[in-house]
């Protein structure tokens, strides 16, 4: 799938996530207005693209230029490796876990969670095997 073939896909599925997410009218989840900046939907989108390419080098733009990054942590169950988790650690103290599951190859799901600086959990993303968003949530704290 190409770079320009899956940011289409992210952005749908945000936007879908947002009128979707806007109608719960619980207390815990909340709309991504509430429970996370601009920013973070940005970093999200960008992050859920990157992994869905599967590429080494990460995207680094204006959204990303103050991530530092751990290295990859291979995801295997004895000699097969099925994924890889990667964690982002932002100037603002946030952090964003991106996890990608691959077994032989296929993908099957792309996961993004991200945290504030006091390691509670904010926004959650799930992607499936075709990059389209199918699930995110947020937590609004008090």
């Amino acid at each position: 799938m190409s770079r320009r073939s899956v940011f289409p896909h992210v952005w749908r599925g945000l936007l879908s996530w947002t009128l979707a997410v806007s109608m719960i009218s619980s207390g815990v989840l909340s709309t991504a207005g509430a429970s996370s900046s601009a920013t973070d939907r940005d970093r999200a989108r960008q992050l859920v693209a990157w992994a869905c390419q599967d590429l080494d080098e990460i995207p680094f733009d204006e959204k990303l230029a103050d991530a530092a990054s751990d290295p990859r942590q291979m995801l295997s169950r004895g000699e097969m490796i099925f994924g890889w988790r990667q964690r982002f650690n932002f100037q603002d103290g946030d952090t964003a876990s991106v996890e990608r599951i691959a077994p032989q190859g296929q993908l099957r799901r792309i996961s993004v969670e991200f945290s504030d600086a006091k390691a509670r959990p904010k926004l959650l993303i799930l992607a499936d095997g075709a990059c389209d968003i199918r699930q995110v949530r947020g937590i609004r704290y008090d």
